[in-house]
């Protein structure tokens, strides 16, 4: 049985049950409100896929190791990503709060780049795909089981945000289901990774602002150094 059905059985069972319990003597314990909300969530499936785009070229500390001294190094960064990102879930999520989708680059180390957040680019992702979903008599905004939803938009560096080289990222969702009337708390969904491409023989610009926001050796030894663009 795939991921999603398994989603979608507990889903049902878990959602089903909860009436039955408010008819009944008691209303649902907190770790039953809770794990409804966590198969609510579960049987939520995103996507992510990179449409084209551009990268520049900065500069990063990198530390190899004892044998090593740490030095500068240059690695590709993405300036630009055209993306599209798809979201279906198995069963009708209400939402009791904003959703949050976060692109988070290759080994996500924020505080390397003095920030707190691992999140990547401009605009926000999550009130674009909110900007999609309808809304039930209540006005609670809701996932619509079987619904897709695709948001195609081009993301940027944006401002006081990581910069990320080129591999594999994934996208972060968090979401805050209603569950028996109130909401239960935000939570992640399931991740979607992603690839963004890059070309080793490509000259690229220089950037000098700093926000380099994960393992740059690693990056170096796998991807090495970009050619600098002519002026």
């Amino acid at each position: 049985m795939s991921r999603r059905r398994r989603a979608a059985l507990a889903v049902g069972l878990l959602i089903a049950g909860l009436p039955l319990i408010l008819i009944g003597t008691r209303v649902p314990s907190p770790e039953e409100r809770q794990a409804a909300a966590d198969a609510l969530v579960a049987g939520i499936d995103a996507t992510v896929t990179v449409d084209g785009g551009t990268l520049l070229a900065t500069r990063a500390v990198a530390d190899f190791g004892l044998d090593q001294p740490v030095r500068l190094v240059l690695v590709r960064i993405a300036d630009e990503l055209q993306v599209a990102v798809g979201l279906v879930s198995t069963s009708d999520v209400v939402l009791g709060g904003p959703i949050v989708a976060c692109l988070v680059g290759p080994d996500a180390a924020p505080d390397d780049g003095g920030l707190e957040s691992p999140c990547w680019g401009e605009p926000e992702i999550g009130p674009l795909i909110e900007a999609q979903l309808p809304r039930g008599d209540d006005g609670r905004l809701r996932i619509a089981a079987g619904s897709p939803v695709i948001v195609e938009t081009a993301v940027r560096r944006g401002e006081l945000r990581c910069d990320y080289p080129p591999g594999r990222w994934h996208l972060e969702l968090r979401v805050d289901p209603i569950v028996v009337g109130g909401p239960a708390g935000p939570r992640y969904a399931p991740g979607a990774t992603f690839e963004v491409p890059f070309d080793p023989a490509e000259p690229l610009a220089l950037v000098m602002e700093r926000r380099y926001c994960g393992l740059a050796n690693r990056v170096i030894r796998e991807q090495g150094e970009p050619a600098i663009a002519a002026d």
